[in-house]
């Protein structure tokens, strides 16, 4: 059985392959719901910076959820489009269920292991609806 998150990277890459091919033009992806998980090792003014920098999309919702959320739920159940948090365990779940995400890093996760771990940032500063579209776009393999 596939889950959501399976069928979404198999129908976004269907998509971009059959739009390229009657168009010739490359297939723009569409994020409209990012899940945010931060532990408290991030603080509310760098949220509240991130939050300001994908703001003005109106048809993005950002669903912040506490760290034991995710413990308590299944990913699987949730419309997420991509996930944003400084949790490894949580960016690799994410990446497991099709998901495209990135990592926060700080001082507090940097000994971490950050294998299977793709996109990782040190400061929310630029990140914007069109740095997490061409992220997604390279998890999806769409040019």
């Amino acid at each position: 059985m596939q889950s959501k998150g399976q069928s979404s990277v198999q129908s976004n890459h269907y998509l971009a392959e059959q739009f390229k091919k009657n168009t010739g033009k490359s297939y723009e992806i569409c994020i409209s719901n990012i899940m945010i998980v931060f532990s408290s090792m991030v603080s509310a003014k760098q949220k509240n910076m991130l939050k300001e920098n994908l703001s003005g999309i109106e048809t993005v919702k950002i669903h912040e959820l506490p760290e034991a959320f995710l413990q308590r739920t299944n990913i699987d159940s949730m419309e997420i489009d991509f996930c944003m948090t400084d949790i490894p365990d949580v960016c690799r779940l994410a990446q497991e269920k099709g998901i495209p995400s990135l990592l926060y890093l700080h001082d507090g996760n940097k000994e971490e292991s950050m294998s299977q771990i793709p996109y990782a940032i040190t400061d929310f500063d630029g990140i914007d609806y069109a740095y997490l579209c061409n992220i997604a776009k390279r998890f999806y393999h769409i040019p």
